[in-house]
């Protein structure tokens, strides 16, 4: 069926021109418009991997019937609030493109955007609490707690990283890049992961190993951690290759000042007159292509890359080793296969 009769509150009354169905209307657009739906898949497959076991996860596993309504929706909710979360990040970033498209608030105003990622959110949390009468209040109210407490998480890493692009911030530093990798990206596919294995939980009658369902699995914890922080460097790095078919120009992060692992190994690694060099880039009266290549030449000649390459080196390694600690080998199966695809 449609997404929007399979979701509660999208569906359609009335005329989709109508004034007070134009927000629910952008919304849903957004919804589906590009995106890997990574996340979301983690809900659905971290969920097979208890529920319904390894024959469900191959490739060519029929899966009509296997995954409940309740599934369903918190994949769909896991990604309204991702979804949520971009259309805000667009408009502090002044980003202009998402998608190889216009950003929605380039495309219908930052007011009407805000709105929109507004319900997003709301939309979010309604679909966890749509599955209570399915799974159990005890098992909606742990997702709701772990993807409340992601959200936090990632307002505040989107706070630091804005804080630090002011002129009057202090130096910039890896520890503080990590704590934005921390805060932004690893609660996220926390989130997720949880979600999923706590539905499979419900459906399978299973209990973590200390009995406490509400609880995530410690190398499910550190797992998360090492894989966001991956994902986070691994996007600093292709930041200086662009990317054509979405609109993104190279070097766009170096070259607006936004705080990334390889501007705090340049600046941890510079003399002082070097640092105040870079710090200065990004106010200079220089064209973009000119801040570019003399940021390319200085991080060159520090070993910017190298170094930014040989950490995330580490972190997938200690990614995939969690994989080999948690309880169920379906699981763990699952998790070096996100490796695998996310980095």
């Amino acid at each position: 069926p449609p997404l929007r009769d399979r979701i509660p509150g999208m569906e359609r009354s009335g005329a989709a021109s109508e004034p007070v169905n134009r927000t629910r209307e952008l919304a849903l657009d957004w919804l589906l418009r590009g995106g890997k739906r990574f996340r979301p898949f983690v809900v659905l497959a971290s969920y097979a991997a208890l529920a319904t076991g390894r024959e469900t996860m191959e490739p060519d596993a029929e899966l009509e019937g296997v995954l409940p309504a309740a599934v369903e929706r918190t994949a769909i909710a896991i990604e309204a609030l991702h979804k949520a979360s971009l259309v805000h990040d667009d408009i502090e970033d002044g980003d202009r493109y998402r998608y190889g498209q216009p950003t929605l608030h380039v495309e219908h105003g930052t007011a009407v955007a805000l709105n929109v990622g507004d319900y997003l959110v709301g939309l979010g949390y309604r679909l966890i609490s749509a599955v209570r009468d399915d799974v159990g209040a005890d098992c909606m109210g742990d997702i709701i707690a772990h993807l409340s407490g992601a959200h936090l998480k990632l307002t505040r890493g989107q706070g630091a990283e804005l804080e630090l692009q002011r002129s009057d911030a202090p130096s910039l530093t890896s520890s503080d890049v990590q704590s934005i990798y921390a805060l932004k990206t690893a609660p996220a596919y926390e989130a997720a992961l949880y979600a999923g294995l706590r539905l499979g939980l419900a459906h399978s009658g299973r209990h973590l190993g200390d009995g406490r369902s509400g609880d995530v699995p410690e190398p499910v914890r550190k797992f998360c951690r090492y894989l966001g922080a991956a994902y986070q460097l691994d996007n600093d790095l292709k930041d200086w290759h662009g990317d054509e078919d979405n609109k993104v120009l190279p070097g766009r992060d170096a070259v607006s000042g936004r705080p990334t692992m390889l501007q705090a190994f340049a600046l941890e690694a510079a003399d002082e007159q070097a640092a105040d060099e870079l710090h200065g880039l990004a106010d200079a009266d220089l064209e973009d292509a000119e801040k570019l290549e003399r940021i390319r030449e200085m991080y060159a000649e520090l070993g910017v890359v190298e170094r930014a390459c040989r950490l995330l080196h580490k972190y997938r390694e200690a990614a995939q080793k969690q994989a080999d600690e948690v309880e169920w080998p379906e699981l763990g199966e699952l998790m070096k296969f996100i490796v695998e695809t996310v980095l």
